[in-house]
């Protein structure tokens, strides 16, 4: 929404806020003429209470621009019933035509755009914006090799683009095997898109790059490297092609941060976007609203999109207990995945306790990494999950084989690999020439498929971003001055460990290939 727009927007806002104040005014009077006065004037004071706060937490948000509001038609839906992939990226296409066209182009042309500054990707001048890089990472994309050994589909997290997979697609093509990164729907574009997507939509997808390079690379193993939401439907697509021989097949799962299970809030999420819908308040369709500095990722984020990761893997757990009972779990194809033990976007522990622990092939490999244990010596931590990944390490039961990259000992930032196989009581402690960088206390939920050296995140760039920089940002201030949450500028954005992990996911999907 432009600025112009935004006193006719507040008076109608707070229109709706006065018709549902007077509605619950109403039935709060006619339950004291009917039930017990002091409860009818409890439940009065309390719809009350509940108004004035949802009146404060909405004008707590920034704002709402276009970006927010503005829907977008050409988007993939699964109703659309496209036949093909090439179909989709036709319809991929007409989506960004028209991205330019309703809200890039009248941004960057209005006066407005100038008071946004150097920093919002959708003003054409802005070191943000996503025109200044050579290739769109938005964007679908695919790298193709003479007669690949392989193929691999990578699937990018909620909220994020093609880019997070982008390095990962490139080391493999340069192994010989194609590579294709599909932009999910909803993605890519304008964070209004995840205020109406669904989970199957994505999955919808998926199942037309399957299918495309099926079609185009018949005979060739096909692989899936999924991270956070993607790893999840990854996982939810190999489920389904177990129990539908239709579908293309899946030789391998590479899974970054997987979303098995998420904050309990989610839950609720739902009706928080209920009550936006109902009272016409567009902000709390919004779990934030802030600056769209990243190119390559929204910085609000919808609360639709949490409810739809919510409800996916509430899908996939009920698939694996359908594959428990029909005895399929051995039928999936073997797995590979890493993740942080601190991450605060989904449980770590559910990934063990929801997933790995109900894998019946060794071949299946969890590979954790720990926090800095220097800096948990040293009491910087709030919470450690040193005894969990003890306990998990004295389990003679384990169906999987079980890493963990730690300190060697908590004095030192030198790294070890705590080795564990499969039915095997025995840990092995693997030297590694890799060390904690200074003044990193973890991983995070974002940083797993982002090397150092990568010129928008990393934090040791060796090249110029062609864009803006966000992996080495110091901004020093005052709290509550900037436009981004500080919390968010302070996230780790990059992966000291990124290119051993490379290293990792190139020999696993590269074995047993002639």
């Amino acid at each position: 929404m432009l600025k112009a727009e935004k006193d006719d927007h507040l008076q109608a806002l707070f229109e709706k806020l006065k018709w549902s104040a007077r509605q619950l005014l109403l039935v709060a009077l006619t339950l004291i003429r009917i039930v017990y006065k002091p409860v009818a004037y409890s439940l009065l004071g309390g719809s009350v209470v509940l108004l004035i706060i949802i009146i404060l937490f909405l004008n707590s948000k920034p704002d709402l621009f276009d970006w927010h509001t503005h829907i977008l038609d050409k988007e993939f839906t699964r109703k659309l019933e496209l036949s093909s992939f090439g179909e989709y990226l036709q319809l991929e296409d007409r989506l960004f035509k028209q991205l330019e066209d309703e809200v890039v182009d009248p941004f960057s042309a209005s006066g407005q755009a100038i008071g946004v500054g150097r920093y919002n990707r959708y003003y054409k001048e802005a070191v943000s914006s996503p025109g200044r890089w050579p290739h769109n990472w938005n964007r679908s994309f695919e790298l193709t090799a003479n007669n690949p050994s392989a193929v691999v589909l990578l699937l990018h997290g909620m909220s994020d683009s093609p880019y997070s997979m982008r390095h990962l697609a490139e080391s493999l093509h340069q192994l010989g095997l194609t590579t294709l990164g599909l932009r999910l729907p909803g993605h890519g574009t304008l964070p209004s898109g995840l205020v109406n997507v669904k989970w199957e939509d994505m999955a919808a997808a998926l199942v037309l790059a399957m299918q495309y390079l099926q079609d185009n690379n018949p005979g060739v193993p096909i692989h899936i490297i999924g991270y956070s939401n993607g790893a999840t439907l990854a996982i939810n697509y190999a489920l389904d092609a177990e129990m539908d021989s239709t579908l293309p097949a899946v030789d391998k799962l590479v899974l970054l941060s997987p979303s098995i299970e998420i904050t309990g809030l989610a839950k609720l999420a739902i009706w928080q976007a209920r009550i936006a819908h109902l009272l016409g308040l567009k902000k709390l369709e919004w779990q934030n609203v802030i600056l769209e500095y990243d190119p390559f990722k929204y910085g609000s984020f919808a609360i639709n999109a949490g409810d739809q990761v919510y409800r996916l893997t509430n899908h996939v757990k009920e698939q694996i207990k359908k594959m428990q009972a029909r005895g399929l779990m051995s039928t999936l194809p073997p797995m590979l995945a890493f993740q942080s033990v601190v991450d605060n976007t989904v449980s770590a522990t559910a990934v063990i306790d929801q997933l790995y622990l109900h894998l019946n092939n060794q071949s299946d490999r969890l590979v954790l990494l720990d926090l800095n244990r220097e800096a948990d010596s040293a009491g910087l931590l709030k919470k450690s999950p040193a005894r969990e990944i003890a306990s998990l390490f004295q389990r003679n039961d384990l169906a999987f084989g079980l890493d963990l990259l730690t300190n060697k000992n908590p004095s030192t930032l030198e790294i070890e690999l705590r080795r564990k196989l499969p039915g095997n009581p025995t840990v092995q402690r693997i030297p590694m020439s890799m060390s904690w960088p200074e003044h990193i206390f973890s991983l995070s939920h974002v940083s797993l498929p982002f090397p150092p050296d990568d010129t928008l995140y990393g934090g040791l760039a060796t090249k110029a971003s062609p864009g803006v920089a966000l992996g080495d940002l110091e901004f020093k201030g005052e709290v509550g001055v900037l436009a981004t949450p500080a919390a968010l500028l302070m996230r780790l954005r990059w992966n000291p460990f990124y290119y051993w992990m490379e290293a990792e996911i190139d020999t696993f999907l590269l074995s047993d290939l002639e």
